[in-house]
C-alpha cells in the first residue's frame, strides 16, 4: 500500500501519541488538584471554584482559535498551547496558594482548549480521506488509555510522594509530547496564505448545521461527566464492592469500540455507528442505575464503554 494511503504513517503515530501524552498530563491531574488545593487549605468552595474554571477557560481560548490559526497556522497554535500548559502545570507545585492555584488553573485550561484543538486538526491532516472515520477512531484512543491509566496513577504518586513530583511527572508528559509533535512532518499552507470568510457574530459561536450534533454532544458529556463523578458515591451507598473495576472495563470496551467504529463509519457513514451507540449508551445507563452488584455494574459497564 502506497506510504500516502496508509492511516499508520510515521507522521499519524508520532501524533497519536503526543496527543495520548498530552491528555495523561491532563487526567494525572484531574482527580489530583482538588486532592492538592485541600491540602494547601483551600475551602470547599475554592476547590469547586478551582475544579470548574478549567473547563470554562478551555471553551473560552476556542473561541479565538479562528483568529490565532490565520496569524500562527495550526502547528504553532499545538506549540503555543502545550508551552502555556507546561507553564501552567509547573506552576502549580511554585505557587502553592489558592490565588496562584487559580491562575495556574486558567492558563492550563486555555493551553489544554489549543493543543487538543489544533492536535486534532493535524491529525485530519495526515489520515488518508477515504479512511477518516477509522483514523479518527484510532487518534482517539491515546485519550481512551490515558483516561483509564493516567488517573490511577495520579493518585498513587500523590499519594507517596510529595506533590511536586506529581507535577514533575506531568510536565514530562508535556515535555515528551511537545517533542513528537515537533518531530511529526504536516504539510499545511502558510499562515497569511489563509483565505479568511467574514461570518456574522452569531454563526462565530453557533456555526450553521451543527445543532443536533452539538445537542448530541452535550447530553452525551453531561451524562459521562455524572457518571464519572457521582458513581463511586453511588456504589457506597448501594453497598457494591470494586466499583473502581468500571472504569477499566468501561475504557476497555471504549478501546474496542473505537477500532470497530471508524470502519463501520467508512463503509456505511456516520448513522450506522450513532443510532446503535446510542441504545447501547442508554442500555448501560439504565443498568448502572439499577445496579445491585458488583458483577451487575461490570455489565453495564460494557454497554456503557
Amino acid at each position: 500500500m502506497n506510504q500516502q494511503n496508509r492511516i499508520w504513517n510515521g507522521n499519524f503515530i508520532l501524533i497519536t501519541v503526543g496527543n495520548g501524552l498530552l491528555f495523561v498530563n491532563f487526567h494525572m491531574l484531574v482527580p489530583t488538584i482538588a486532592m492538592y488545593a485541600a491540602s494547601i487549605g483551600s475551602s470547599g468552595g475554592e476547590i469547586g471554584i478551582i475544579a470548574g474554571i478549567f473547563a470554562l477557560s478551555a471553551i473560552v481560548v476556542r473561541l479565538f482559535t479562528d483568529a490565532l490559526v490565520g496569524r500562527l497556522g495550526k502547528k504553532r497554535c499545538l506549540f503555543l498551547g502545550l508551552l502555556t500548559s507546561l507553564v501552567a502545570t509547573a506552576g502549580y507545585g511554585l505557587f502553592p496558594t489558592f490565588g496562584g492555584l487559580l491562575t495556574a488553573r486558567i492558563l492550563h485550561g486555555f493551553g489544554f482548549g489549543l493543543s487538543t484543538t489544533f492536535a486534532a486538526a493535524l491529525a485530519v491532516e495526515v489520515i488518508p480521506p477515504e479512511h477518516r472515520g477509522e483514523g479518527v477512531g484510532y487518534f482517539g484512543l491515546g485519550n481512551t488509555i490515558s483516561m483509564g491509566s493516567a488517573p490511577a496513577v495520579g493518585v498513587a504518586v500523590f499519594s507517596a510522594f510529595p506533590p511536586q513530583i506529581l507535577f514533575a511527572l506531568a510536565s514530562a508528559a508535556c515535555i515528551v509530547s511537545m517533542t513528537l509533535f515537533l518531530l511529526a512532518r504536516v504539510p499545511e499552507r502558510p499562515a497569511g496564505q489563509v483565505k479568511k470568510e467574514r461570518i456574522s457574530l452569531l454563526h462565530h459561536f453557533f456555526e450553521e448545521g451543527t445543532a443536533v450534533p452539538g445537542v448530541i454532544s452535550f447530553l452525551f458529556g453531561f451524562v459521562y461527566a455524572s457518571v464519572n463523578t457521582y458513581l463511586p458515591l453511588m456504589a457506597e451507598e448501594a453497598h457494591i464492592a470494586y466499583a473502581g473495576l468500571f472504569f477499566v472495563s468501561g475504557t476497555l470496551f471504549v478501546f474496542l469500540s473505537r477500532i470497530v467504529g471508524g470502519k463501520v463509519y467508512d463503509r456505511h457513514g456516520p448513522f450506522s455507528v450513532m443510532f446503535p451507540g446510542v441504545l447501547l449508551y442508554s442500555v448501560g445507563i439504565f443498568m448502572i442505575c439499577t445496579a445491585h452488584s458488583s458483577v451487575y455494574l461490570l455489565c453495564g459497564s460494557v454497554f456503557y464503554g
